[in-house]
């Protein structure tokens, strides 16, 4: 899968070879896992991701959400009527400032975050919603914890457990 990074942010350094790296090692895990997503994703060959800074991205979130702050990552799939002929599994837009934030508070480096909501916003674009039932959620945390595990091994080199389960040795993830 082709995985094209632009950058409408000078805020944040933008890790695009990391970004390229994860992004098709996570739709490569998650095809190989799931024969339903497999079969969405069928014939995508393009993910754009688009790093933003705070102010576009709450401008996005109040826009198509109806929720007026910034957030981590937004997920917009081809419009239906494009579906069908669109090469592209969707556009990821990030912003690094909320996703730098978070990284903090949770207590583990920048790009595990990172990769740990481009899987999320991954799952999204196949049509996986944890908000529309707690099942739901369920369903789609667990792929997305289960992919962000075996990516990071492929990836980092080890495993690192999801958020909610990590330790103090984290800070030593080794770049891309």
């Amino acid at each position: 899968m082709e995985i094209e990074v632009l950058k409408h942010d000078s805020s944040t350094r933008v890790p695009r070879q990391f970004v390229r790296t994860w992004a098709a090692a996570a739709t490569q895990n998650i095809f190989s896992q799931k024969e339903n997503l497999r079969r969405r994703g069928q014939g995508k060959t393009h993910l754009e991701v688009v790093f933003v800074d705070a102010k576009t991205m709450k401008d996005l979130n109040l826009r198509f959400r109806g929720r007026d702050k910034s957030t981590d990552i937004l997920s917009f799939s081809p419009a239906p009527h494009e579906r069908a002929l669109s090469k592209s599994l969707g556009e990821l837009v990030v912003c690094g400032q909320v996703i730098k934030r978070q990284a903090v508070e949770v207590g583990w480096p920048f790009r595990c975050e990172l990769g740990y909501l481009l899987v999320h916003g991954i799952l999204h674009l196949l049509g996986l919603d944890h908000e529309t039932s707690r099942p739901a959620a369920r369903a789609m945390y667990t792929i997305q914890n289960d992919t962000f595990l075996k990516v990071s091994r492929k990836v980092l080199g080890r495993s690192i457990p999801p958020r909610g389960e990590l330790s103090k040795s984290l800070r030593n993830v080794p770049r891309l």
